[in-house]
């Protein structure tokens, strides 16, 4: 019985038998090398576009939030000086 399952040759079974449902699960899981190169590579691209997807959406949240607290500097009617030296520390912090 398993030979035939390995040689994808399976041999009669009684029906309702413990053999034939453990061949029924043995077609279900027989796939072929292209199938499992193909969904790796899928799983592989899809990770990967999430992660940019993620990492942009992160990088615009940064530059939006950094305006957003240069405006309120702007607002709070800080010196230039301190204002620039916030720029400065911001950016450096986006660069990480």
């Amino acid at each position: 019985m398993i030979d035939g399952i390995n040689r994808e040759s399976p041999v009669p079974v009684p029906e309702g038998s413990l053999f034939a449902l453990l061949h029924e699960k043995a077609k279900l899981s027989i796939f072929t090398e292209e199938f499992l190169v193909s969904e790796a590579m899928n799983m592989s691209d899809r990770n990967y576009e999430l992660y940019v997807e993620k990492k942009n959406a992160r990088n615009e949240g940064k530059v939006d939030g950094h305006a957003d607290a240069i405006n309120v500097l702007k607002a709070m009617n800080l010196p230039a000086e301190q204002i620039a030296e916030a720029e400065a520390r911001l950016a450096a912090l986006s660069s990480k």
